[in-house]
């Protein structure tokens, strides 16, 4: 296993990759990484200059090879996570492939996981230039990255991304992806389109189709809001649990087709109802909430807090605990802080929420 460094003072030609002679771009060291190396991308701005992977050029892990690797975005320490700092910046500059070209690509591959974290892709609206593709949902794992203006592609593709966040983007926000606590804002097409497994804590807003498109699925705590068309639109088997889905004017807050379960769930229908079932066999809604307004302090600037009174307390401490266990989780995305006076929004380790 080695460890290597990027910095923008970096030199692709003379440096080694080490910390004391840094590469200059993160293309040059998904080149030369094999398995079980590591790399430290320091804060600052890559900008591609050409379509090619390597230096210069896209983020491509070895697609061919079985590999296990990471690549970490910092701003001042290594594994620092950029708390306190800016995450890195790799855009797409003024490239033109022929064909679709990811800026990252981690091509996992069976029983390897590649991981890439913390760091700011801009495809920058060119042509035939993709935000970041996993290759596969089951081995490939993004933490904390940003993906805006793909032009005609999606931000992030076949993978598990954990607190992510894409916008602006020309086709899908997410694509076959597993999902925890990832945002889709205002992309031309599906914000989560082909989910799998299960998709925990997300938000999708004004994205031009469906919020939520799955197959065999779980959402929870997810909400959907003033999509183009359905809030959630379930194919088969799936199930929908503390979410909240309102304001889609052109379609149903939840579309479901065989075999779906709606449970804990809150909806303001403004368009053609809260759900629609389709083929064979009956939804289960079991304890729907109806809303009349918006339940946010101020989601037009992407607060999705509940608020304390009116539609934000029907959706507060509502949502399922274990059995016998008292708590405040709520439906939604965000939980609230304590009750107790406390103002910080807290991620808890195991089942139970603590009051106080």
């Amino acid at each position: 296993m080695a460890t290597y460094y990027v910095q923008t003072d970096g030199n692709d030609t003379t440096g080694d990759g080490s910390s004391g002679a840094p590469w200059a771009t993160p293309g040059k060291a998904a080149a030369e990484m094999v398995d079980t190396d590591i790399c430290y991308v320091k804060s600052g701005t890559y900008t591609l200059t050409t379509a090619t992977p390597g230096a210069a050029g896209p983020v491509h892990f070895a697609l061919s090879q079985s590999y296990n690797m990471k690549m970490e975005g910092y701003a001042t320490t290594p594994g620092d996570r950029c708390i306190g700092g800016t995450v890195p910046l790799i855009s797409a500059g003024t490239i033109s492939p022929a064909t679709l070209t990811d800026v990252v690509s981690l091509g996992g591959v069976y029983n390897k996981v590649n991981m890439f974290a913390y760091f700011k892709v801009d495809c920058n609206n060119r042509a035939n230039v993709g935000g970041i593709n996993g290759m596969s949902v089951d081995y490939s794992v993004v933490i904390g990255c940003e993906v805006l203006n793909c032009d005609a592609g999606y931000g992030f593709n076949n993978l598990r991304a954990i607190q992510c966040y894409a916008h602006d983007c020309g086709v899908y926000g997410f694509n076959i992806v597993w999902c925890v606590g990832s945002v889709s804002l205002n992309n031309t097409g599906y914000g989560f389109a082909d989910c799998r497994n299960s998709m925990t804590s997300c938000i999708s807003k004004g994205n031009s189709l469906y919020g939520y498109q799955g197959y065999r699925n779980s959402f929870i705590n997810c909400v959907a809001m003033a999509n183009g068309l359905n809030g959630f639109r379930c194919l088969r088997n799936n199930s929908m649990i503390n979410c909240i889905s309102l304001n889609h004017d052109n379609g149903y807050e939840y579309e479901t087709y065989e075999h779906t379960m709606l449970i804990n769930c809150a909806a303001r229908a403004t368009g053609s109802g809260r759900t629609r079932t389709g083929l064979n066999a009956p939804l289960i809604d079991y304890a729907p909430i109806t809303l009349t307004g918006d339940p946010f302090e101020d989601s037009a600037a992407l607060d999705f807090r509940l608020t304390s009174t009116g539609n934000g307390a029907l959706c507060r401490a509502a949502g399922i605990n274990p059995w016998a266990q008292d708590g405040a989780l709520d439906l939604g995305a965000v939980q609230h802080a304590d009750p107790e006076g406390g103002t910080t929004e807290r991620i808890y380790i195991g089942a139970v929420n603590i009051i106080g």
